[in-house]
């Protein structure tokens, strides 16, 4: 009797002796022929986090197994500037993901200030001093590390002697 392999049993063939009046029987064995997977498809579609997974099915025997998919991972949009940077504050940039919506931000540096030449705040006269402050461009802000500059007083200018 010969049993036929299968996709995951061993089979058996067996023979009989071909002579007149013996009765004695060889087996052989025949290896399983092993599985054959289709293709599959997917019966969970993969996040951006999470795993999906996909089906596969013997296409002889019909059995089914089950493979991962991995995560896809997110699809960041360029970012918008949520909140802008200032000479002294950080700002912020959010990304969103294309796929799920979900947001994350980052950073962006403080811009720092850009200082001008100074500008006279008093101007000197003949016996008191001026002052001079640097100012900040884009704020406004006086720099207080820069001390306020004197500007000398300019001194009386005599012109020529006239008499009364």
């Amino acid at each position: 009797m010969t049993t036929e392999a299968s996709c995951g049993s061993d089979g058996v063939k067996t023979y009989k002796c071909t002579n007149s009046g013996c009765t004695h029987t060889k087996t052989e064995d025949i290896a399983a022929i092993g599985h054959n997977f289709d293709n599959g498809a997917v019966t969970k579609a993969p996040g951006c986090e999470t795993e999906g997974e996909k089906t596969i099915a013997c296409t002889s025997c019909g059995k089914t197994t089950t493979e991962a998919i991995s995560a896809t991972g997110h699809a960041w949009d360029n970012g918008s500037i949520t909140k802008e940077p200032t000479c002294e504050a950080e700002g912020e940039k959010t990304f969103t993901c294309t796929s799920c919506g979900k947001t994350t931000t980052e950073a962006i540096s403080a811009t720092g200030h850009t200082w001008d030449n100074g500008s006279i705040t008093k101007e000197p006269t003949c016996e008191e001093e001026g002052e001079k402050n640097v100012t900040c461009t884009s704020c406004g802000e006086i720099n207080t590390e820069v001390p306020t500059e004197t500007i000398p007083a300019t001194g009386h200018s005599f012109g020529k002697y006239t008499s009364n």
